[in-house]
């Protein structure tokens, strides 16, 4: 993102948003979709070296959009639940599996 100088606040440069980003994520929302729509089809890491960066860059952003849509989320409707576990590996890394039984 492009800095820049304020000749009367004579204080540090600052770096300009643009409105096609979102706060402190240094992509555009544009790269972020595109992002997302790999990490919905192949793991986190293969998807940094595909774009050339550090996962460490890309889960923030896998992880704000998860919680955006969490916060919409309404189960109020929901009255049964099951629920099933199966280690993923071995080891004690499980998955767990919960579907709403009424639908």
């Amino acid at each position: 993102m492009p800095r820049v100088s304020c000749s009367r606040c004579k204080g540090a440069p600052k770096t300009v948003t643009p409105s096609w980003t979102r706060e402190r994520s240094g992509f555009s929302l544009y790269f972020e979709a595109f992002l997302l729509l790999l990490m919905k089809a192949m793991p986190v890491k293969k998807v940094a070296d595909l774009v050339g960066e550090h996962d460490t860059r890309l889960w923030p952003i896998l992880h704000h959009y998860v919680d955006e849509a969490r916060e919409k989320e309404d189960f109020s409707s929901v009255t049964c639940v099951a629920y099933d576990e199966t280690s993923r590996r071995r080891g004690h890394k499980y998955v767990s599996i919960f579907m709403d039984m009424s639908k």
